[in-house]
Formats: C-alpha cells, sequence, structure tokens
C-alpha cells in the first residue's frame, strides 16, 4: 500500500473511534479461585485427620470428594464443604470409618460413632462395643449361631441362637443352640440378711439361678461396682475408689461343651464334662451331651461325675452337691456312699469299725440294735442302708473282712476266718472266742494252725488244733522209738516226717507186727498168745514167743528150693509163738503178705490154701473149712495158727485172755519191782514201755510159773516174774550184775515169799543186754 494512503486510513479511524473510547465501562475483574479440601476425615478444628484415628467427640465430618471451602471465590470442584460434607458417621462408610473402632455396617449404619450405639441390634447385627466404648463391631447373628459376645458398654452377655439376640440380663435363662444348653445366670439380685441373692419373681419357671460375680456372697455387681447390702462393709467401700469395685459380667453365660466340640468361640465360658454352675445352692454340671443337669446318678453320668472330680463308684454319683447327706450301696461296685464320701469296697466307714463296704454294700459287725445307723435309708433306694447286720464270724466271699468277736471289721487277707474257736479255760485268756479258719483254733492272741498233720508240731497248754477243735495231746512214740503227736489219743504215731496220711495210725490197724490199740502200740504176735493160750486152756503149759529163730527149733529144711529159715523171715512172717502142752505143740504168728500169696509158707505148714477161711470177722477160721484142721486164719489180723495135727479152735474172748493173762499179772509185776527194788539199774522207762509183748514168755508147770517180757530196740526193758520157786535166783542175778553191770545197763532181783522179781536194762552197746540174756532166764530154763 502507498505510504500516504495508510496515514489517510489511520486517521480516519482515530477520528471515529476516540469519541466511542470516552463512553463505555469495562466489567469487574472475576473472583480468584476457592481454596479446597480434599477427600477424607476432619475434626472439629478443621484439620484432616487419618480414618480410624478420631475419637468419637472429635469427628466432625467426612468429605467423600475434594470440596471447596468458604464463597467468595471461584469453586472449580464439586462443591463446598457445607453442602457436601457428611456430619453424620451414620450417613456413609467412609464417614464411619473416621472414628476409631468404629464399624460399618450397610443395615445399621456406623457402630461406634455415638454412645447409644452401644448393643444396637439392626436387622439381626449386634453393635458390640468394649467397655471404654473404643473398640465396636457389627456381628451378624446367624452366621455366629451359638456364639457369646461381650457387649462391654452395657457389660452384658449376648448369645446368638441364629435368628436373635438374647442378652443375659435380669432374666436368667437356660437356652439351647446347635444342641448345647447355655446357661444365664441373670444380673438382678436382692438384699437379703445382708446377703445378695437372685430376685426369683423374675426367673423363669422350674430355673432358679445365682450371679456367677467375684463378688462375694455378700456384694454384687450393680453396673460397674462390687455393692454390699451389709451397711457396714458398705460404709467402708465408699472410700475406696470406683476401680476397686469393678466387677465385669464377661462370662456370665456359659456354654455345655461336654463331650463335644464347643460352638462359642469369643466370649462367655466353655465347659467340658463335670464343670458346673451354681444356683441357689444347687449345682447344675455339663453333662457329656452338652445338657446341663444337677442330677449325675444316672447310668449314663458316669463321664460328668469323673468330669467334676466326683466318684463315681459303678451305677451312682457319690456326691454331686443337690444330694444332701447322701448315703447308698451301689452293689458290686467299687464302694458305696456314706454322707456324701465316698467308702471304697473293703474299707470300713471313718469313725465305725463295726461298719464296712463289701463289693458296694454296707455290712455291720454285730451292731448294737439300739443304734440309730441301723435307721439309715439308702438315699436311692429308700431300703435300709445297712444290707446286713452280720453276726460274729460272718465273712465277705473274697475273704477280705470278718466280723470278729471285738465288734469290728478286722483284715483277713484272703484267710478263712468263718469258724468261731474257743480257747479252752486254762488257757486264761482276755479273749477267749475269736473266728479263725474251720481248722484253725483260737490260742487267745492268734489262730493256731491246724497240727494234725503236723506230729512234730507241740502242744499250746497240753492242748493241740485239730481240724478246728483243741485236743488234749499225749506225747507218742513210734515203734522205732521216735517221738510225735498224733491228731487223736486212740491213735499211734507212725512216722512223724512222713506224708500227712501215714503219720498215725487209727486203732486196730497194723503195719507189720506193729498193731495200734486204743493209742498204744501192740503186737498181732499178743493177739496170737492170747488165742492160743484162751483156747486151750491147759493146765501145764510153756508158750514162748519170740523171733523165729529163737522159737522155732530145725529150721534148716529146704521147702520147694528154699530154705524154711527164708521163708519165714521179717518179709514174710513176725515172731511166732510156740505154745507147748500136754506132748502137743501149736504155733501162731502173723503174715506181711496176704494169705493168697503165702503159698510157700502154707506149703511149710502143710496146708495148699487158705481162701475159705478169708472172712474179715476178726475171728479164726479153719483153713480147709472143717471143724478139725491144720490151721486156723484170722483175716483181720493176717494171722495163722496151726500145728501138725488137725485140732479144733473154739473162740476166745482176747479182752478178758489181755486182762487175765498179761494186764493184770505184768501190772503186779512192774509194780512189784517199784516197789521192791530201790534202785533201777538205769530208770523206770519199764513202767510205760513194756506194751506189745511181742517177745513174751509164760510157763507152769505145778506150782512153779514164770511170766515174762522184753522190749525196746536199742535200749531194753526185761521184767520177769518166777512164782513158788526154791532156788534162790536173787543170788545168780545179784553175781552175774556184779560181774558185768556198767553205767548204762544191769539186773536187779527182789524177793517176796517165794516169788522173785527181775528188772534187766540195758542196750547192745552195754555190757548187759536184756535181748541177749532173755532167753537164758526164760526158754532155757528147765523146771524140775
Amino acid at each position: 500500500m502507498h505510504k500516504s494512503t495508510f496515514i489517510v486510513i489511520l486517521f480516519i479511524i482515530t477520528i471515529f473511534l476516540v469519541p466511542i473510547a470516552y463512553s463505555y465501562t469495562p466489567p469487574p475483574p472475576p473472583p480468584p479461585p476457592c481454596k479446597q479440601k480434599t477427600m477424607g476425615c476432619y475434626d472439629t478444628g478443621g484439620f484432616k485427620a487419618n480414618p480410624g484415628s478420631l475419637a468419637r467427640g472429635s469427628f466432625s465430618y467426612y468429605l467423600s470428594e475434594t470440596a471447596c471451602i468458604g464463597g467468595g471465590c471461584t469453586c472449580s470442584a464439586a462443591g463446598f464443604i457445607s453442602s457436601i460434607r457428611q456430619v453424620d458417621a451414620d450417613q456413609t462408610s467412609g464417614s464411619c470409618s473416621c472414628i476409631v473402632g468404629a464399624s460399618w455396617d450397610s443395615t445399621g449404619k456406623c457402630c461406634g460413632d455415638d454412645t447409644l450405639d452401644c448393643g444396637k441390634i439392626k436387622e439381626g447385627s449386634l453393635c458390640a462395643m468394649d467397655a471404654n466404648f473404643r473398640i465396636s463391631s457389627w456381628i451378624p447373628v446367624e452366621p455366629n449361631k451359638g456364639d457369646i459376645i461381650y457387649v462391654g458398654c452395657k457389660n452384658t452377655e449376648m448369645l446368638s441362637d441364629g435368628t436373635k439376640w438374647i442378652p443375659c440380663s435380669n432374666t436368667p435363662f437356660r437356652k439351647t443352640v446347635n444342641s448345647h444348653e447355655y446357661f444365664c445366670a441373670g444380673t438382678s439380685m436382692e438384699c437379703e440378711s445382708t446377703f445378695w441373692k437372685p430376685r426369683t419373681s423374675e426367673m423363669e419357671e422350674g430355673d432358679v439361678f445365682t450371679q456367677t460375680s467375684n463378688c462375694g456372697n455378700t456384694r454384687t455387681a450393680i453396673g460397674t461396682k462390687c455393692v454390699s447390702c451389709d451397711p457396714e462393709e458398705e460404709q467402708q467401700n465408699q472410700s475406696q475408689e470406683q476401680d476397686d469395685f469393678y466387677e465385669s459380667l464377661k462370662g456370665s453365660i456359659a456354654e455345655c461343651c461336654g463331650s463335644r466340640v464347643c460352638v462359642s468361640r469369643n466370649d462367655g465360658r466353655r465347659l467340658t464334662s463335670g464343670k458346673s454352675v451354681k444356683s441357689n445352692e444347687i449345682t447344675y454340671y455339663c453333662a457329656s451331651d452338652s445338657i446341663f443337669t444337677f442330677d449325675l446318678d444316672e447310668s449314663t453320668q458316669q463321664q460328668t461325675c469323673e468330669g467334676a472330680n466326683l466318684i463315681w463308684t459303678g451305677t451312682l454319683c457319690c456326691s454331686e452337691d443337690d444330694d444332701p447327706e447322701e448315703y447308698y450301696n451301689d452293689p458290686n461296685g467299687l464302694g458305696g456312699c456314706w454322707n456324701k464320701q465316698i467308702v471304697y469296697s473293703s474299707d470300713v466307714v471313718p469313725g465305725r469299725e463295726d461298719i464296712a463296704n463289701l463289693d458296694g454294700n454296707f455290712y455291720g459287725c454285730n451292731i448294737p440294735q439300739d443304734d440309730d445307723v441301723l435307721t439309715l435309708q439308702d438315699s436311692h433306694t429308700n431300703e435300709p442302708l445297712i444290707k446286713e447286720n452280720t453276726g460274729y464270724c460272718f465273712q465277705d466271699p473274697r475273704k477280705f473282712y470278718f466280723c470278729s468277736f471285738n465288734n469290728k471289721w478286722e483284715f483277713s487277707s484272703g484267710i478263712d476266718r468263718s469258724n468261731p474257736s474257743t480257747a479252752p479255760a486254762s488257757f486264761g485268756v482276755d479273749q477267749a472266742v475269736e473266728c479263725c479258719a474251720q481248722d484253725h483254733c483260737w490260742n487267745g492272741e492268734t489262730c493256731t494252725i491246724n497240727q494234725k498233720y503236723a506230729a512234730d508240731s507241740p502242744p499250746v497248754n497240753g492242748f493241740r488244733c485239730i481240724d478246728g477243735e483243741w485236743k488234749e495231746a499225749d506225747i507218742k512214740l513210734t515203734p522205732e522209738g521216735e517221738s510225735g503227736f498224733c491228731p487223736d489219743k486212740s491213735q499211734c504215731l507212725l512216722n512223724p516226717s512222713s506224708s500227712a496220711d501215714i503219720q498215725c495210725l487209727t486203732s486196730d490197724q497194723y503195719v507189720k507186727d506193729n498193731y495200734c490199740e486204743n493209742g498204744v502200740w501192740t503186737s498181732r504176735t499178743k493177739f496170737a498168745a492170747l488165742q492160743l493160750i484162751d483156747t486151750t486152756q491147759p493146765t501145764d503149759y510153756i508158750l514162748s514167743c519170740d523171733t523165729p529163730n529163737y522159737a522155732l527149733n530145725n529150721l534148716n529144711y529146704l521147702v520147694q528150693g528154699q530154705l524154711a529159715e527164708t521163708i519165714v523171715s521179717e518179709e514174710n512172717t513176725n515172731n511166732f509163738c510156740v505154745l507147748l502142752f500136754d506132748d502137743k505143740v501149736r504155733i501162731g504168728t502173723s503174715l506181711n503178705k496176704p494169705i493168697t500169696e503165702a503159698t510157700s509158707f502154707l506149703k511149710t505148714i502143710g496146708v495148699d490154701n487158705c481162701n475159705i477161711a478169708l472172712i474179715d470177722d476178726n475171728k479164726y477160721h479153719a483153713c480147709d473149712g472143717t471143724q478139725n484142721s491144720k490151721a486156723w486164719y484170722n483175716q483181720r489180723l493176717n494171722s495163722i495158727i496151726y500145728s501138725n495135727e488137725k485140732f479144733s479152735m473154739a473162740e476166745a474172748n482176747l479182752l478178758q485172755a489181755f486182762i487175765n493173762f498179761i494186764k493184770n499179772p505184768f501190772d503186779t509185776i512192774k509194780n512189784k519191782i517199784k516197789e521192791k527194788i530201790d534202785e533201777s539199774p538205769f530208770d523206770e522207762s519199764y513202767i510205760n514201755s513194756i506194751n506189745k509183748f511181742d517177745k513174751l514168755y509164760l510157763s507152769k508147770q505145778g506150782n512153779k510159773e514164770i511170766r515174762g517180757s522184753v522190749e525196746g530196740l536199742q535200749f531194753k526193758n526185761l521184767v520177769i516174774e518166777y512164782k513158788n520157786f526154791d532156788t534162790d535166783i536173787c543170788k545168780f542175778i545179784d553175781e552175774y550184775n556184779k560181774k558185768n553191770q556198767d553205767l548204762g545197763s544191769g539186773i536187779e532181783c527182789s524177793k517176796e515169799g517165794g516169788t522173785y522179781y527181775v528188772l534187766a536194762q540195758g542196750s547192745g552197746f552195754t555190757n548187759i543186754d536184756p535181748g541177749v540174756i532173755w532167753s537164758d532166764l526164760t526158754s532155757k530154763l528147765r523146771i524140775s
């Protein structure tokens, strides 16, 4: 463009525009931008705080997004604080999250933003706050079925039954949830006689409970204090700080888990089998089936009983709290219950030694009939508690106890003590009667064992215990001279060291020639002699009983290839008796084998057999069954009398014959010797030691008679009577004695009228042996 043209145009514009500028007013400037607060929690001072850090009174509002502050500014955010702030924690989860310990639930809103939320229940959810209102949480009812929650802000425990929350407050309850029973003690109390007790008017029917606080008997928890109903105690408590009285009710709900797994997880108490809660002096036990019960005396309650540290006796429990003064028997159990105290089987009742428990039952030992203990009843059966008031010597089947005559149950230690035994009056004991075994005897202090088979057991005060009875005892001798005792006086000692059945023989039994006659050893030879002398009754005779060597002549001849002396040896026969009269000879002996086995001996005497005479009547019978026979046999004595010619045999009166020919004459001989001989050669054993008469000599020729016997194994006694002899026998005896007497032997002679009495004593080891001089003084003499 041309320069002049531009100037013109600029000029024209200048002219038109200048007037317009001087007539227009421009708008004011825009407001400045607003200050902003970001999303978050704000306290009452307007300061932003971290979520969950504000105390309940410090919370002011919550911004869900950035907001502008105040006015007069340009807000570029969603809005101003005044319009979008959330001042109520129940508005959103965000606002609820600002408060420390608060919990949000979409249905129940915020739990913990104010104290009024304490224990609030909204659509099944429980707002649980602690005692300081610091920690809160919503707990839904359904998923927590059976759980116990302690709401500290209300000092109350709550139970979820799956549909609702049940508080443990003034009204106690028992509630079953998930097959587990729950127990609420309740908190409503009243003061009665300085003791706090539950208000029974507020209890459910049939359920009476007490509070389970730690305030003691005279104080209870009311609010946050242990309050006393004792005016004096309460006055003292006023000066103490409140915290000293605080009593939490946490644990006031108890779940009975029993033997199952517990349902509750958090608060309350969980009880296993046997654990208990108490109500108005009644104790409720948690049973194994998870149900509370006060009665453990049921067959299903053993685990519960034992879990409660009580004693299960078999079918009953000793002793739960609901059974005051419980007494019962439990047959075949561990024992019984006596005034709530277990008394095990085989124990006595404390303080009563006359009452014992035997196999679960109580038994008395001769308790006086007026004793009140006999009126006690079994708490469960109402039957008499004392099953049986036993008499003395009652004993339980296991033989653990017996009822003693001292009116006490005494230990028997498995030994029979069922037989009353009385000590002889001569014992002079304080307690004369006591219980012993059937075959034992009481001696005043202990039971003496049966001495029946103990031949060497000495007597007690002259008595021995035989099969449970005291019997007078005399010392006895065996045929060999051993001493000992027998159970009965009529028995004879055979072998004191042998087995029980052959220590003693009863009367009329024999071994070899030794025959037991009323407790005294005699011989079968004696009976043969009596049979010979009594059945013949000759005027003049010689009867000589001795060993075969001395009694028999001409033994050395053969019989069937055997020497006769071997046939008549001790193995086969015993001593022989030879009777000579009127030119006749008869011989008697006893056999050591049955007659049926003595064929060789029978042949020796000219007899084939003697079977027909096998008659057990203690009489002699003919071997050939005739009235006149060469041999006569007595089966009971196993004795035979024979001759070389036939003869008859009358029935003998052996007792009278013994009296006439042996007892009376020899008693006279021994008495005369004792009377006439001032000093025996050795001792006076001859008086009682001559009884067997297996070596016997009886002779009568006219008015002259000789009677004598010698007896003994080692030490021997010899007595002889010479009647109506003119020869000075004592002179001969005295001379012999002077030449041969020593300290252990001797021979003495005494004369009375025409009768001489001779006593010789000694052994095979002394100078004078009565056995050696026996034949010289008897059978070798020839009377003229």
